[in-house]
């Protein structure tokens, strides 16, 4: 029998949580993985590229609302297999999707036909990604020309050009073998569709000198140089390898993180004492350091970070126990301190690693979260964004 989110609207310890009529579907054991991963994005409604569990990886649309319906048309299957998960770039009416599957990775290009409401792809064969084996995770972005997916492979920070045979630009060396990293275009004049000039970020954990790190190129740089390594924060235990990026309209960048805080005795001598943080880094430079969760809320992991452009203010989501909570604070004045809401939850059921889209939200789309569950469902909502609304305000 399914199981149905929460439909009533409820209030209990500071948390309320949304109503939501869309019905749970059967996916893959982790189809919403992996943490740096976005497999969701709004055109003319909401879609995901998800494995379904049975075929392999397909595009999902959002039909009324309520149904998340798989796509029948030719060329909706990405992937045959069911173990595969995806990291989505949306931009206008195209879609890039990095499928990774163990060590494979390739990417597949689509535009959206409006009479067909469907997805076409752009090339008949799927391009191949030339990255060394033994990533645990990897994602994707736009740059001048083409795309770069950014890995960790061997301890290596990563990027290689998607196509035909590239080397892999390495970026930082000596991390931990459960280090990951994630890519992010941004600029000042939009991350949704970049500029010839557009930026590329990579973040990384470093878990061996718990250290976070980033490194960025302009678009006009020469092929293969990237800008010095800065270091985002150091010490105490502020690095894991949880990792969550998004980019704003004026190229600031968030970047949502856990620490290992939770895993020694308290206080630390670092950073900060919090579980989940927020890494935010203005386009010319500079990183400022913002506590989300504090450890003391346990059994919480897996943040995403996402913007509403509306109100212009960031929220980030989480895994705490079996349900998805969120927190919300102004873009200009960031403060998490307020009340934790429940964005997902659903009776007798453990659900973990929340998705979410890469571009910036805003009223007319709505704020779409998903989730795996553990009885092998996928749930979802969308979160109303209201004009004139602030974080905070009743």
């Amino acid at each position: 029998m399914k199981r149905w989110l929460l439909v009533a609207l409820l209030v209990c310890a500071g948390r309320s949580a949304w109503a939501s009529s869309i019905t749970p579907f059967h996916v893959s054991s982790d189809a919403t993985a992996d943490k740096p991963q976005s497999k969701c994005w709004y055109h003319d409604g909401w879609w995901a590229i998800l494995s379904d569990g049975v075929t392999g990886v397909r595009f999902y649309r959002l039909v009324d609302g309520t149904l998340w319906r798989p796509a029948t048309w030719p060329g909706g299957r990405l992937w045959p297999v069911t173990d595969a998960r995806a990291d989505v770039h949306a931009a206008a009416g195209d879609v890039t999707a990095l499928v990774w599957h163990k060590s494979a990775l390739t990417t597949r290009h689509y535009t959206y036909d409006p009479q067909a409401g469907a997805y076409q792809a752009v090339r008949s064969l799927p391009r191949a990604v030339y990255m060394p084996t033994g990533h645990e995770t990897a994602t994707i972005a736009w740059h001048t020309g083409g795309y770069m997916v950014a890995a960790v492979v061997d301890g290596d920070v990563l990027v290689v050009e998607a196509g035909p045979p590239s080397t892999p630009v390495v970026l930082a060396s000596g991390l931990a073998a459960d280090d990951i990293a994630a890519i992010v275009t941004f600029s000042a004049a939009g991350a949704a569709s970049p500029p010839v000039d557009a930026r590329l970020g990579v973040f990384w954990s470093d878990q061996n000198t718990q250290s976070l790190g980033f490194r960025w190129r302009a678009g006009t740089d020469p092929h293969g140089e990237w800008r010095p390594p800065e270091t985002v924060a150091q010490g105490g235990h502020v690095a894991d390898d949880h990792i969550n990026m998004a980019a704003a309209d004026d190229g600031t960048l968030y970047v949502v993180t856990k620490t290992s805080v939770d895993d020694v005795p308290r206080p630390v001598d670092g950073p900060t004492q919090a579980q989940i943080i927020l890494n935010v880094r203005a386009l010319e430079g500079g990183w400022r350091l913002f506590d989300v969760v504090p450890v003391t809320d346990v059994f919480t992991s897996r943040p995403i970070v996402a913007l509403d452009e509306t109100n212009d203010e960031v929220y980030v989501f989480y895994r705490h126990g079996d349900e998805i909570l969120y927190r919300v604070s102004p873009r200009d004045a960031i403060d998490f301190s307020g009340a934790a809401h429940v964005a997902l939850s659903a009776p007798g059921v453990t659900l973990r690693n929340v998705t979410s889209t890469k571009h910036p939200v805003n009223a007319s789309t709505g704020l779409l979260v998903m989730a795996t569950g553990s009885d092998g469902l996928a749930y979802s909502t969308v979160l109303p964004i209201h004009v004139g609304h602030r974080a905070g305000d009743e």
